[in-house]
């Protein structure tokens, strides 16, 4: 059959501070540090909680290699008491996937929210009472970071959304008093409850004392064990932040030493941060915090992939193989006598991908001589097929071909650090 005329590309790709502390070592004795759970170690706990019930459910991800460890991953996932217990049984594990790198990414955007500009956004860390610019923060998030996985195919930019949501969402657990309460706002629901109908009645008022001084211990340290007077959700006010202590009523501050306003108004703090005094006024809770936040972000993953779906939820943390497929079609009208062998070719193509154990990302660029596209990006392997099978050569004249504008557009789609293989039958134009 004669494809001299036509131009057939298939690329096929294969994967190659005031907050929970980012590192749980930053200025603590040892014993301190061991103690300590960061937002690194808090979101690898809680997304491999979250992880291990996907396991669960799709058995035929785990790699031979991890299936051996899979049960004391399991067991250390949940009951682990220390970041190096995590720390030691990731490292033999999780190495041998590309979870790891996904992880990763999320942790460092998550670590980010504590540099500027977000550093000094209270509402980026649930500081100085502002529950419901924090949740509304939520809510813009998850939704922004649902739409990227429904409607985009690189991951990158969601992994960076996730890492700030968890940053906020974690900050709750440590900057409010919801732990010192025993939990009983069960009302508050920070993850899911719109910001604008959260009951007032449940939040302290700006006039509202929350707090009272810190005194001091014989080592001239604040003992905060008491200092908390309100019965409703509040927060401490951190020195810097765009939200300022009040001057005129009693309100609870961030505390710790990087705090520069601890001194101003009720001496102190709530945070629980760390594990030491000298860092979070409240350090006796920090485990309690720790734990709550964990759940927390199991609980936003779980969400997470219950609405997008468990094959977009794989592919969005790297936990099973990944191909992209793109297809660069000639549909000019010269075409014609080519065109039908062509979309043969490429969607008989495109079944013999179709593999339970292995995702496809499958990108079509059709082109011809005064333009390229539209351009169809799908994981589906239906609705590229389709796609296909529309394309009709009736386009064009007798100019060359814009092919490699085509491969161009297809190469825009595909994420970073790929090899891929392209099959070239004709010289054509280019035009970038």
């Amino acid at each position: 059959m004669a494809l001299s005329r036509a131009l057939v590309v298939f690329l096929t790709l294969f994967s190659a501070s005031e907050a929970f502390f980012s590192s749980a070592t930053l200025e603590l004795d040892d014993e301190s540090a061991l103690k300590t759970q960061d937002h690194a170690i808090i979101t690898k706990l809680g997304l491999l909680r979250c992880v291990m019930e996907f396991f669960k459910d799709n058995p035929q991800y785990i790699d031979e290699k991890v299936a051996v460890n899979f049960e004391d991953l399991q067991r250390i996932v949940i009951t682990a008491d220390t970041p190096s217990d995590v720390q030691n049984l990731f490292s033999v594990i999780m190495s041998r996937m590309r979870l790891q790198n996904a992880i990763a990414e999320i942790q460092s955007s998550n670590t980010e929210v504590n540099s500027a500009p977000l550093k000094n956004v209270a509402a980026a860390h649930f500081s100085g009472e502002q529950f419901k610019k924090g949740t509304k923060r939520l809510l813009k998030l998850k939704s922004e970071i649902v739409t990227s996985l429904l409607k985009g195919l690189k991951f990158e930019h969601s992994r960076q959304l996730t890492g700030q949501y968890l940053h906020t969402l974690q900050d709750f657990y440590s900057h409010s008093n919801w732990v010192e309460l025993g939990n009983r706002v069960q009302k508050f629901d920070v993850q899911t409850n719109p910001a604008n109908s959260i009951p007032s009645e449940f939040i302290s008022k700006p006039d509202e004392a929350t707090c009272i001084s810190c005194p001091l211990t014989t080592e001239q340290k604040d003992n905060c064990d008491n200092n908390l007077i309100t019965q409703k959700i509040t927060s401490g006010y951190y020195g810097g932040q765009d939200i300022a202590k009040p001057s005129n009523v009693s309100k609870c501050g961030h505390g710790g030493i990087l705090d520069s306003g601890r001194e101003k108004g009720a001496r102190g703090g709530i945070n629980k941060d760390s594990a030491t005094r000298n860092w979070s006024p409240h350090y006796n809770l920090h485990a309690v915090a720790a734990e709550h936040a964990i759940e927390a972000t199991k609980q936003f993953f779980e969400e997470l992939r219950s609405t997008v779906g468990d094959d977009i939820f794989a592919r969005f943390l790297n936990l099973q193989a990944v191909r992209t497929l793109a297809l660069v079609i000639d549909d000019t009208g010269s075409m014609g006598e080519e065109i039908k062998s062509v979309r043969k070719l490429s969607t008989d193509f495109v079944q013999k991908t179709k593999n339970p154990n292995t995702a496809f990302v499958y990108i079509l660029v059709p082109f011809n001589d005064p333009e390229v596209g539209p351009v169809t990006v799908t994981s589906n392997a239906d609705e590229v097929i389709q796609a296909v099978n529309s394309l009709k050569a009736n386009k064009g004249g007798d100019c060359p071909e814009l092919g490699m504008t085509g491969l161009y557009q297809a190469l825009l789609q595909v994420s970073k650090t790929r090899l891929f293989t392209i099959y070239l039958m004709l010289t054509p134009r280019i035009q970038i």
